[in-house]
């Protein structure tokens, strides 16, 4: 075989971001893809792939770091390959994909964009994933420097594969994917094994009884481990999960699956529900999700609730966020106030006296001019709701938001005789946030307050004419001050049956 020469580059320094993690460099008009790189850092770099125009290469030694390189948080990080991104800080990260995505579009879809939005960010960087996989290995990976100092191991390993080589694992001690108890869970599987001499499965010959691990983690709380073993052991079965569920008591079901292919798929299989009702239950607003140990769900939903997903349109009677109304006061689009992502109406103020009827305090929807009042619904009062989205970002207390209806098309309608409102005050039970967007829910027989009621009043009147409701108005009243300021985002309110 001939030997192929290893070309190294030295005081290399790197431009820009790549695709996969990746970034590039340009030398003497060839550009060189590097794992592990930052734009703004200077490296030696040896040449993996070299072709005409391009190459690959592997980062040998950092001899200045860029300005934008963070360290790591992740011990196992830059071998396991999980997370290859973590040396860059998360806002920078969302900046290039959401450059790549037009960059693509427009010279590769040949598509004339208009001006994108930001990416919706996530949250949480750390524990955000609802789904980890792990795998047993007979034999644990080990680095080269690990190697040099220790030689050969033939110490079991369970964890993650290495990039690009199937029979190789790395033994992972801490992973920041998933709230505890995953690493507890883990290490307690690995731990049992080890002491009771189970045979942790060799990847190249496909034998032994430890395979695969699943753990499954809902925002309800609820909690699946699915052990997917090589031989359908019940007594070692049987030693393992009375463990788990001894010192685990979080676990509300255990299952394990049987897999003697030599694939790791278990969709063709048969789990076997150990212990509870064998699926999971997740939450997103109104929806509840039903998951099995072989379902698909979006594996990084975690507790983040966002205007984005699954915004209830069946059977809306009236929509005050389409072109049918318009707004009294105008949409905001950006990142004011800060946690609020797209287009919404805000409420905000932070000076003295500022609690007056103003732009930044009302909000109305109305009828276009020339439409007349537009009939939501003929029926009963107590089959309705109000539902909107709100983000709220800074606490809010003490301010009051009145709520109410009208036929009114030049004037926001509080003095009309008749006029019926709701009080909402989320805040009475303690400061008011939330995380990230979530949907309220405010039943049309709450609308059951007058201008003159008390703030103590227990609300005595009610909505009398369902064909009237055509504008919307939300105002604040209270308290506020410059010590005391509010940020409120409003999004697609609409009535729809209970």
């Amino acid at each position: 075989m001939r030997n192929r020469k290893q070309t190294v580059l030295t005081q290399v320094e790197v431009s820009d971001y790549a695709a996969e993690g990746k970034a590039l460099a340009r030398v003497d008009g060839k550009v060189i893809f590097i794992q592990g790189a930052v734009p703004g850092d200077v490296v030696d770099v040896k040449l993996l792939k070299s072709k005409k125009d391009w190459a690959e290469g592997q980062l040998l030694q950092i001899h200045k770091p860029s300005e934008k390189r963070v360290k790591p948080f992740c011990q196992h990080f830059g071998v396991c390959g999980g997370c290859k991104w973590q040396m860059i800080p998360y806002e920078e990260q969302l900046a290039f994909k959401n450059r790549e995505v037009a960059e693509h579009l427009r010279r590769i879809g040949k598509v004339e964009l208009p001006p994108m939005e930001p990416i919706f960010g996530a949250a949480k960087t750390q524990f955000y994933r609802n789904k980890l996989e792990y795998t047993f290995s007979s034999r644990k990976y080990l680095t080269d420097a690990e190697f040099r100092a220790n030689g050969p191991s033939d110490q079991p390993a369970l964890g993650y594969h290495i990039p690009k080589w199937f029979d190789k694992v790395i033994d992972i001690h801490t992973c920041y994917l998933q709230e505890e108890p995953s690493n507890g869970i883990r290490d307690k599987v690995k731990e049992i094994g080890i002491r009771e001499g189970m045979r942790f499965y060799d990847i190249r010959a496909h034998q032994g009884f430890l395979r695969n691990l699943v753990i499954r983690y809902a925002n309800t709380g609820e909690l699946m481990v699915n052990l997917v073993v090589g031989e359908d052991d019940k007594p070692s079965l049987k030693i393992i999960f009375d463990e788990l569920l001894a010192a685990f008591p979080q676990i509300t079901t255990l299952i394990y699956t049987v897999n003697q292919k030599v694939n790791d798929s278990i969709h063709d299989l048969e789990p076997v529900t150990w212990y509870g009702k064998g699926y999971i239950e997740e939450k997103l607003d109104y929806y509840v999700f039903k998951i099995g140990p072989k379902s698909f769900f979006q594996t990084n939903f975690g507790k983040i609730k966002s205007k984005f997903f699954f915004r209830d349109d069946r059977n809306v009677l009236l929509d005050y966020d389409t072109k049918l109304h318009e707004t009294w006061t105008s949409p905001i689009a950006g990142s004011d106030p800060v946690g609020c992502s797209s287009n919404y109406t805000v409420f905000k103020s932070n000076a003295d006296g500022a609690w007056q009827w103003a732009n930044e305090l009302t909000m109305q929807y109305w009828p276009p001019r020339g439409r007349g009042n537009v009939p939501v619904a003929t029926g009963v009062v107590n089959d309705l709701a109000l539902k909107f989205e709100v983000n709220v970002p800074i606490e809010w207390r003490d301010v009051r938001m009145e709520i109410f209806f009208g036929p009114y098309a030049e004037d926001h309608g509080r003095d009309q005789p008749g006029t019926v409102f709701a009080r909402w005050k989320p805040w009475a039970a303690g400061p008011y946030t939330t995380d990230g967007w979530e949907t309220v829910t405010i039943p049309l027989k709450d609308f059951k307050y007058t201008r003159d009621d008390a703030d103590d009043s227990v609300g005595s009147t009610s909505i009398s004419n369902l064909s009237s409701i055509t504008n919307l108005t939300m105002m604040l009243f209270g308290p506020a001050h410059s010590v005391n300021p509010v940020k409120i985002c409003i999004d697609n309110p609409r009535v729809v049956p209970q």
